[in-house]
């Protein structure tokens, strides 16, 4: 343990906050995120990948106070700003002004959140280790009589976490895990704590990891979490979200704000008013709030006119959707397939026609004979230019804050066909093609970006078919890309448990588990993705794969619809109804 003293001169420099006003605490309030404030100082740590985990979870806003400053945000008038405190600072001693107020909080019910040195803070306060439910003692001490050495600590030890209460909010969804960290030992665990994590480790403690009540407050101790090593693990992020959430009574609040989401395919303009009136009289009432808008080319593009496939929707039609959208609380995320499906049939989309350099199998012929979807190169240096010009205009269009990639059934990739990729490693291609398109969605663009899982998922270590997982050596990929990508994990047939939905999970993915038309495998679908839900678990996505407006007839009972809209209609019921 590191202890670094900081200077008075540069708390003052960096641990600087504003008061928020009335309407801005009102507003931060009614967004429905909880509200953390993270108190650092008197200790090191890696700043970047420690704030990243916040900036990760879902549903969390935070703010950073650094000692001595943080004995004014205790005060009552500056406590209105937050919901949880979350302690990763060993700071000396404080005036029993700052106690008093701290205790305060508390009795208020004000959740805390105690991580890693954290547990060494406040050294002759003796009630703070009654607050958090134990104490790392920096010198040797007596008590009652009884000398008591100093606490220990060693950096770097890969050691297996135990999960001692699964059934606990804060570690629910989690089994045992290895993790790279610091150990303490020889510290306090008081015997009125709620055991949560433990280890057999000799370098530490047996109790790493626990929950109780002070006054009226939640209060979580984690040991875990001295550098990047932690912060970068996703059971420990999910471990500090779920102590969050647990710690602000709102735990249950994020499986009431699941994703109830739709997935259309883009209709044609005349098509639009009939989707919009489905929205309005059949998609709000059933409670959806995510709707992903497959639209590919149909665009009136302007960077590339020449890939338009018409009829298309124009600017002002995305803008008037997103409006409707929006005025009902409904999340609309457009998408554009990358990668495979550049072909359906014997059509073989703009792309690979108007720039047939492109394409990953040049020698078929483009009406497609003997293959299902073509791709293209994912290392074509001209690709992505043209690619990232589309996304771009499409989340202007839409005002959105998401994009969804496609990526699915691709099965044409390191073909021998191509000069760039025969030879290579498939996983390793696909990789890189979801990376580059997290460099510019997720880094540059700073939005979220979805993609749909199967080629992520090894057909027989899943016991799926080659469609739903991978049968072509993309599976290994999983262990190449960013975590903060959501997957939308897809299965249309009925089974009693779907593996990839707590693999995807375990992984450290946010997981939309995806349901087609069978109204009862999408039923089972969605209880097997509450059976396995932790904070990563998103919800529920319908997919309907026919045109907007063909599904638009099926909801509202009107016009002739398609066999498969109605059926898809029928699912969506069926799934988002309440039970």
């Amino acid at each position: 343990m590191r202890a670094t003293m900081l200077t008075m001169a540069t708390l003052l420099l960096a641990g600087g906050f504003t008061f928020k006003t009335e309407g801005e605490e009102k507003a931060m309030a009614e967004n429905g995120k909880i509200r953390v404030l993270v108190v650092t100082g008197g200790h090191g740590f890696e700043r970047e990948p420690f704030f990243a985990m916040f900036k990760a979870m879902e549903g969390i806003t935070y703010q950073e106070v650094e000692y001595p400053k943080a004995h004014e945000m205790f005060k009552p008038d500056a406590a209105r700003q937050y919901d949880v405190v979350v302690l990763y600072d060993m700071w000396g001693n404080i005036p029993d002004e700052a106690k008093a107020d701290f205790v305060n909080l508390l009795k208020q019910g004000k959740g805390v959140v105690a991580l890693h040195h954290g547990l060494a803070g406040y050294p002759t306060w003796d009630e703070y280790a009654n607050i958090i439910g134990g104490k790392f003692r920096r010198q040797k001490t007596v008590v009652d009589g009884v000398e008591k050495p100093a606490s220990t600590y060693k950096h770097g030890v890969k050691f297996t976490v135990h999960v001692a209460d699964p059934n606990h909010p804060v570690t629910r969804g989690l089994k045992d895990f290895e993790i790279v960290d610091e150990t303490y030992g020889n510290f306090d665990v008081s015997p009125n704590v709620k055991a949560l994590l433990t280890t057999d480790e000799p370098t530490s403690g047996k109790t790493i990891g626990w929950a109780h009540t002070y006054g009226k407050s939640r209060v979580v101790y984690i040991q875990l979490g001295h550098d990047h090593t932690a912060y970068e693990n996703p059971n420990y992020r999910q471990l500090v979200a779920q102590a969050i959430r647990w710690t602000a009574g709102q735990e249950k609040a994020a499986s009431q704000k699941r994703w109830r989401g739709v997935h259309i395919m883009a209709p044609n303009p005349d098509g639009l008013p009939l989707l919009k009136r489905a929205i309005t009289e059949a998609l709000v009432p059933l409670g959806v709030n995510v709707i992903v808008l497959e639209v590919n080319y149909k665009f009136e593009f302007q960077s590339h006119p020449e890939l338009r496939m018409e009829p298309v929707l124009t600017q002002a039609d995305a803008r008037d959707l997103a409006e409707l959208c929006r005025k009902h609380g409904i999340r609309l995320i457009p998408q554009f397939q990358c990668l495979g499906h550049q072909s359906w049939a014997k059509n073989t989309f703009t792309l690979l026609t108007k720039y047939p350099e492109l394409d990953e199998t040049p020698q078929i012929p483009k009406d497609n004979p003997g293959i299902y979807c073509r791709s293209w190169c994912p290392l074509h240096p001209k690709v992505n230019g043209i690619v990232f010009a589309l996304m771009d205009e499409l989340i202007d269009a839409f005002q959105a804050d998401a994009l969804h990639v496609g990526m699915d059934e691709v099965f044409l990739i390191a073909s021998e066909q191509c000069e760039r990729c025969k030879g290579k490693n498939p996983a390793e291609l696909f990789a890189k093609a979801v990376n580059d398109y997290h460099q510019h969605l997720v880094k540059e663009k700073k939005l979220t970006m979805l993609m749909w899982g199967d080629r992520l998922l090894a057909a027989a270590a899943m016991q799926y078919s080659k469609w739903e997982a991978s049968a072509n050596g993309t599976a290994p990929a999983i262990d190449l890309i960013p975590k903060d990508i959501i997957m939308c994990d897809w299965h249309y047939g009925l089974r009693d448990e779907y593996p990839s939905v707590p693999y995807f999970q375990e992984k450290g993915f946010r997981v939309l588990p995806s349901s087609w038309k069978d109204a009862k495998a999408a039923v089972a679908l969605r209880n097997c993705g509450e059976r396995h839900a932790t904070e990563k678990m998103l919800g529920h996505l319908c997919t309907t794969w026919v045109n907007g407006a063909d599904f638009a007839r099926a909801l509202l009972g009107e016009g002739e619809a398609s066999e498969n809209a109605k059926q898809a209609a029928q699912a969506l019921r069926a799934c988002l109804e309440k039970k």
